[in-house]
């Protein structure tokens, strides 16, 4: 399996669960700065695949609409 495979799976299946249970438990309404947490996690696999090449805009323009 790939690093970037693994790490992406990590990102998903610890990562995101943990800062949403960890969140919860946080005082106040820090919902906010959980949910943007989040969307930077999520992110975090796309930046990790496409770091060691250059890929043209085509091909990121393609990936993000995966994404979404």
């Amino acid at each position: 399996m790939k690093k970037s495979t693994i790490f992406s799976l990590f990102v998903f299946f610890v990562l995101i669960p943990a800062t949403l249970i960890l969140g919860t438990k946080l005082p106040g309404r820090v919902f906010y700065f959980i949910s943007t947490l989040v969307i930077a996690e999520i992110m975090l696999p796309l930046f990790v695949s496409m770091e060691m090449r250059k890929p043209d805009a085509r091909e990121l323009c393609m990936n993000v609409r995966k994404q979404l």
